[in-house]
């Protein structure tokens, strides 16, 4: 993004206050704004994406969720850093672009703070964050920023992927409880033809992602592989090619993998 740092917590999460992206109070202690940050980034944490989903889009939307979270947590687990941001409101020299260096520096942060994200860790957030009001907050807040549009909602949702006729219906609790209003777009968007045709992509897609991934694992071996796939995100972004066209670019011709084994 070119944009600075609480710009872009107002375009991805609807507020410019680091707090309020990471779901906590101002007078929160160390220990438990480590926790928060764990269980937000967890939302969208790049151990998510390296075989089960190849779409670019919702792929970088998580990339750059996870930036925000990691660098609102850096600046409030300083206690200088801290400090300023509570008296000024501001994030000083972080408050630039981010970069891929951004990106390689905050999943470094992760890997030195949080034994490295395995599928069970996953299952078992979401497991929780499943039909929890949480959750729920989520969807309304992804239907209000998209107008209702379920083609882009479920790039904004992390629980979408795993059944986008249960996220229907929540949105329609939400409107039939006052709480959300019905959208020409939501209209559309949820019909079942519109639903089965996204449910299609997203497998075919899925069947691809497994192919590459195998070709890749064989020649490479299992290793950090999300957070490489991830590191094309920067060097992608202005070409034409497509996902799995890059990854093709970048192991067909047997380089060797530079991932280092996460810290326990």
């Amino acid at each position: 993004s070119v944009m600075g740092l609480l710009d872009d917590c107002e375009a991805h999460f609807g507020t410019r206050n680091l707090y309020e992206a990471l779901h906590v109070e101002k007078s929160i202690e160390d220990k438990k704004l480590k926790k928060a940050y764990y269980s937000q980034s967890l939302k969208w944490h790049p151990d998510r994406f390296s075989a089960e989903d190849s779409d670019e889009t919702r792929k970088q939307l998580a990339t750059e969720k996870f930036q925000i979270l990691s660098k609102a947590y850096e600046i409030l687990s300083d206690k200088e850093s801290r400090a300023v941001y509570d008296e000024t409101g501001s994030v000083g020299e972080d408050d630039g672009p981010m970069s891929e260096e951004d990106f390689e520096r905050c999943v470094k942060m992760w890997r030195g703070q949080f034994k490295k994200v395995t599928k069970e860790d996953i299952d078992a957030f979401f497991a929780n964050y499943t039909g929890s009001e949480e959750e729920k907050e989520d969807v309304a807040a992804a239907y209000e920023k998209c107008k209702g549009d379920l083609d882009l909602i479920v790039e904004h949702v992390p629980s979408a992927d795993n059944d986008e006729s249960r996220l229907v219906e929540i949105i329609k609790q939400l409107i039939k409880d006052g709480e959300l209003e019905e959208t020409k777009k939501f209209k559309t968007s949820s019909a079942p033809k519109k639903i089965a045709a996204r449910k299609r992509k997203a497998d075919e897609e899925a069947k691809e992602a497994e192919k590459m991934l195998k070709k890749i694992t064989d020649k490479e071996g299992e290793g950090d592989l999300a957070a490489l796939i991830l590191r094309r995100q920067g060097e992608r972004a202005n070409q034409a090619t497509s996902f799995l066209a890059g990854l093709e670019e970048k192991y067909g011709g047997g380089a060797k993998k530079g991932a280092k084994k996460a810290k326990k």
